[in-house]
C-alpha cells in the first residue's frame, strides 16, 4: 500500500519520541498492507474508525491519543490531517457533519 502524505505525519511526530514509533511502526503495517475493503482494514487495525466510505480516523497512540485521518482509496493511503486527540474535538468536534465539511473544503467528494 502506497502512503501519500507520510511527510505530514513525520514532521508531527518528530519531537516526540514515542509517537515517532508509533508512526514507524504504522507506516510499516500500512505499507505491508494489501487493503481491497473495509474488513482488510480492521484486520491490521481493529481499532480504525470508518467515517465515511473511504475515509477513516487511526488512532496512532493511546497514551496522548494522537489520531490520523486518511483517505483509502485503490491501494492508496493519503494521510488527510493529524492532531491529538484534544485538537480533533475542538476543530471537528467528533460531528460527522464537521468532519465532512473539513473534508469538501480540502477538495475530498465524501
Amino acid at each position: 500500500m502506497e502512503i501519500v502524505g507520510l511527510n505530514a505525519l513525520f514532521k508531527f511526530a518528530r519531537k516526540n519520541a514515542p509517537l515517532r514509533k508509533a508512526v514507524d511502526e504504522f507506516t510499516q503495517r500500512v505499507q505491508a498492507a494489501d487493503w481491497k475493503n473495509d474488513a482488510d482494514v480492521k484486520t491490521t487495525f481493529p481499532d480504525a474508525d470508518r467515517i465515511f466510505n473511504e475515509v477513516y480516523i487511526f488512532n496512532l497512540t493511546k497514551s496522548d491519543r494522537t489520531v490520523a485521518m486518511v483517505y483509502f482509496k485503490e491501494g492508496e493511503l493519503e494521510i488527510v490531517w493529524v492532531a491529538d486527540h484534544q485538537e480533533y474535538e475542538r476543530k471537528l468536534k467528533n460531528n460527522k457533519n464537521t468532519i465532512r465539511t473539513f473534508l469538501r473544503d480540502k477538495g475530498y467528494d465524501v
